[in-house]
């Protein structure tokens, strides 16, 4: 393997030779054959010089032997050892060494060059000598000489500050770690490299880069995205028609898809590999394909297709300069045909080729004999050889385990050369910034002295002040200002969200009604296009409201039941022909252990996924965007869901990622005419309110994965949604009035609520409330949070005086509003633009709890109050309100105490919060039946404590108690 990794990178170092067009191909060898035919022709040394420079030069590529015996000849004939000419005729030699193999003879003439470069303090030739050491040392084996060298020749190129070296030497220098088994290292460097290459348009540089990170990737264990390299790799060098190194890319691909077990793709990509290595004629490309063949053979138990294919192996390395290139596939097939238990043809293999440890130059292949070795011995009941081949495969590992340490603490002394190269680097910055602002402060200082005397110091001092006063005055108004600004704006802002979800809530409800009624297919698809479109502008809407609420601090979060599977689907729908436009395709996932009902903010979730599915779908050509909902690994105590949003879009260099978390706009936005990017702030500032962060993993050209964790619970109830009718029909009587001024959210709230089995009656304002004849209790309220001509709470107030509702009646709330003003009789609140699932789940919700009694008897609790004096109020105070503290605090556990709720049950009892008094003691008798309290009640519990805490400081107020 380590052979045809040299032959790939000699190829590599010379493609652009390879370029040349057949045209330049045969003026070149008309060349060649016109300076041979002056040389014959020169009589005189000084005429022999020049022409055998030439001659070296000309044929470095095309004959490497008649190359180096033209540089001979210039050697032989002049003692010039210092001359410009001397020093290019060494570049030239090593050059042909390297095509040849020789890489020893290399490496001693780049030693030669490195000598006359220091001497000259010629940089860019130290840096040419430098990097030509390192590389042949590497191929030697001998990698961890080769680093500092690298090292040295990195810090010239960085001295330079010039893409070109910066890009050529990265991409030793990973070599070098790959070599060194230090795969982290050479990811980075070669991610580096690959940013460098992208810079400059270089797609040549890319194809290199990427196959390097396939390499490092499938040694580390990252097999997918080892094949993602590869896949990107082969399709530039295809894109580039080099045919000389499309195979090696073929046989990466196919490696990287049998680490993963795709044998059937693998073995495709193999037959490519051979196809393309024949029409080259590189037998040792030829040999590696057919060898990973003969293995898929012998995975599928084709013995016979196997042993044809290591015997074509034999035929191509048939002549002498292959010898070791043939004993090391030998062996190869020996481990692969022990690997599938043909102990007897390995046997009989291993017979024939009578192979010896001191053929095999590379510890790793001689541990690989050894261990074929005492396997085959063992087979044939040669013990004796069979310990001793043991014996030797331990001392080989222990040489091979200590080398493995050695190399580890080298790349570790590494990093720390390179980390204080950066760190001299910064600190001759600051030294030069420094010595700047000493030159200013000494300019200061001299104008400062010629200013005047004491009396003009005063006067400045004095007109310093007044000035300053002035502006201070000013910024107060100024600031002043902008409150009343943005109270104003806050005001409009919720009266806008308000005034504009509710019409959206009649449109979508009306368009889901129309749906069922439509036969034809054309106009179903019409009537779900206006429903998407209601969707989006429900999303930008969201947007805006969001940010402005998040930059006042007026953002609260809401639970909800949520179900995260019809989350999905419904953001499927909205944004599938987004996707589908482009070509794309858009999937979802959601692991078998995440919970099928849970307990968080639907708003917030539906809002963080739908700007990152669309910035998904904006930034990506071509390929698929994927949604995966799991459960976090790193939270094993906590119920934490992780939500990844992975496209294959352009993809981010880390600065562009940075960048990005910190507000600023991209290049890629300007290119595609993308707006600022107010999504992906929300994201950010949605996120940093309930503790997440956004996290961002790119590679670019290969695409991008946004994920973040969000905190929930389980939720034990699941409505029967399958059954209309389930939810009133578990009520006692099944009434309902409806007061909403809309006239589409009226009907369609009317038309929902009759499918589910209640009895409707509609009203559009108080004063048609208050002009239908006397009623008996309505058993259930749904009711807007602002009508025409009163709000919530004055509807509420006209229903108990006319007591049309007593606590066995169910109130609900539907507000456009985010976080509207609750009446404390208020049980559950629906935001607008609502579904018909999320109706239908809170009246199952509601219709599990027994009816509640009133929130507080207000002529009980002042009383109370009233008995007291003036410290003993606010000692009382200060005691309920920190009791009403614990039972937050205890609902977050896991289960709470059963003693703290219950001594909630009497004390707040005594003092009137008879709900709240109601509510411990189903808690309590939950937790004695099952351990803990379902979800439900917790929901209940934990509004309640809301509405009691705001009605008891309001009582308290009234008697002039500070809370």
């Amino acid at each position: 393997m380590k052979l045809h990794s040299v032959a790939f990178c000699l190829v590599l170092l010379y493609l652009p030779l390879a370029l040349f067009a057949q045209q330049g191909e045969l003026s070149a060898a008309e060349q060649r054959q016109l300076l041979q035919q002056q040389l014959a022709e020169a009589t005189l040394p000084e005429q022999q010089g020049p022409l055998l420079i030439q001659l070296t030069q000309a044929f470095v590529t095309h004959d490497p032997h008649l190359s180096l015996g033209y540089a001979s000849q210039w050697l032989n004939s002049t003692k010039d050892r210092q001359s410009t000419d001397y020093q290019k005729l060494l570049l030239e030699q090593i050059t042909a060494y390297m095509l040849l193999g020789d890489y020893q003879q290399g490496y001693q003439t780049s030693v030669e060059v490195e000598r006359l470069a220091r001497e000259k303090n010629d940089i860019k030739q130290l840096f040419n000598a430098l990097r030509r050491q390192a590389d042949n040392l590497n191929r030697l084996g001998q990698a961890d000489k080769a680093l500092p060298k690298a090292l040295e020749a990195m810090q010239i190129a960085i001295d330079a500050n010039h893409p070109v070296p910066l890009q050529i030497i990265r991409y030793d220098l990973a070599h070098i770690y790959l070599n060194l088994a230090a795969y982290p290292q050479a990811i980075q460097i070669a991610s580096d490299g690959l940013d460098l290459a992208m810079t400059g348009d270089d797609s040549n540089g890319q194809a290199n880069f990427l196959h390097l990170l396939a390499e490092a990737s499938g040694q580390y264990q990252q097999h997918q995205e080892a094949e993602d390299f590869a896949r990107k790799a082969l399709e530039l060098r295809l894109s580039r028609q080099e045919q000389a190194l499309v195979a090696k890319y073929y046989l990466s691909l196919a490696r990287s898809l049998m680490s993963q077990q795709k044998y059937q793709h693998s073995e495709q990509q193999l037959q490519l590999a051979l196809q393309a290595a024949q029409k080259v004629d590189n037998k040792t490309e030829q040999a590696d394909a057919l060898q990973s063949l003969a293995w898929l053979d012998l995975h599928f138990g084709r013995t016979e297709q196997a042993e044809q294919k290591y015997q074509q192996i034999r035929q191509l390395l048939q002549a002498d300069n292959f010898a070791a290139n043939l004993r090391i596939f030998s062996l190869q097939h020996l481990t692969a045909l022990l690997e599938f238990n043909q102990l007897e043809q390995a046997s009989a293999l291993y017979r024939t080729l009578a192979l010896q440890a001191s053929l095999f130059a590379e510890p790793q292949n001689q541990l690989n004999f050894w261990t074929v070795t005492a396997k085959l011995a063992h087979f044939e009941g040669k013990s004796a050889e069979a310990f001793q081949a043991a014996e030797q495969a331990i001392q080989l590992q222990r040489q091979l385990f200590d080398d493995k340490l050695h190399k580890q603490a080298l790349v570790i002394a590494s990093e720390q050369h390179k980390n204080l190269l950066e760190l001299k680097l910064q600190q001759a910055e600051q030294q030069n910034q420094l010595a700047q602002l000493n030159q200013q402060h000494q300019k200061y200082m001299l104008l400062l002295l010629c200013a005047g005397g004491f009396l003009a110091i005063a006067l400045l001092l004095s007109l310093f002040y007044h000035k300053s006063r002035r502006n201070q005055l000013l910024l107060q108004k100024q600031q002043e200002m902008a409150q009343q600004k943005i109270a104003v704006k806050n005001e409009f802002i919720a009266t806008l969200g308000h005034e504009i979800r509710t019409p959206l809530q009649g449109i979508d409800a009306v368009l889901a009604q129309l749906l069922p009624e439509l036969t034809e297919q054309s106009s179903q698809q019409k009537i779900k296009l206006a429903r998407r479109s209601v969707w989006s502008l429900d999303n930008i809407i969201n947007n805006i409201l969001t940010s402005s609420r998040l930059e006042h601090g007026a953002y609260h979060l809401s639970e909800q039941q949520v179900a995260p599977t019809e989350l999905l689907h419904r953001l499927h729908d909205l944004l599938e022909p987004l996707a589908q436009n482009k070509g794309l395709k858009l999937t979802s996932f959601i692991a078998p252990n995440v919970p099928a009902l849970l307990i968080l903010d639907e708003n917030l979730l539906t809002q963080l996924l739908t700007n990152l599915i669309s910035n998904a779908v904006k930034y990506t050509q071509q390929g698929e965007i994927e949604v995966r909902v799991e459960l976090d690994p790193r939270q094993q105590n906590n119920l934490t869901l992780l939500f990844k949003v992975r496209d294959t879009g352009i993809g981010l260099t880390q600065l562009q990622i940075s960048r990005l978390l910190r507000g600023e706009r991209l290049e890629q936005q300007r290119a595609l005419q993308a707006g600022p990017g107010l999504g992906m702030l929300v994201c950010q500032k949605l996120l940093q309110q309930v503790g997440s962060v956004l996290q961002i993993q790119s590679l670019p050209g290969v695409g991008t994965e946004m994920s973040f964790s969000l905190n929930c619970k389980n939720s034990d109830m699941l409505p029967e949604q399958s059954k209309p009718g389930v939810a009133a029909a578990d009520c006692a009587a099944n009434r309902a009035l409806v007061a909403e001024d809309d006239e589409l959210c009226r009907l369609s709230l009317q038309q929902y609520l009759t499918e589910l089995g209640f009895t409707v009656s509609c009203v559009a304002s108080l004063a048609q409330l208050q002009q239908l004849p006397p009623q008996s209790p309505w058993s259930w309220v749904f009711l807007d949070g602002q009508l025409d001509d009163a709000d919530a709470g004055a509807v509420i107030d006209y229903l108990q005086q006319q007591k049309q509702i007593n606590d066995s009646s169910r109130l609900v709330m539907i507000s456009g509003s985010a976080q509207p003003q609750r009446p404390p009789q208020i049980s559950l609140v629906l935001t607008k633009p609502w579904r018909r699932e999320q109706l239908q789940s809170s009246i199952a919700q509601l219709a599990q709890l027994p009816p509640l009694h009133s929130l507080y008897q207000a002529e009980y609790l002042q009383e109370a109050i009233q008995a007291l004096n003036q410290p003993q109020r606010q000692q009382l105070l200060s005691h309920v309100i920190e009791q009403l503290h614990q039972l937050r605090l205890q609902l977050k556990q896991a289960p709470p105490d059963a003693k703290v709720i219950h001594r909630m049950i009497g004390s707040m009892g005594q003092l009137g919060l008879l709900r709240l008094s109601q509510l411990c003691r189903l808690s309590e008798q939950q937790l004695l039946q099952q351990g803990t309290i379902d979800s439900l009640m917790t929901m209940q519990l934990e509004l309640c404590l809301e509405q009691s805490q705001a009605e008891i400081q309001i009582l308290f107020a009234r008697l002039d108690v500070q809370c």
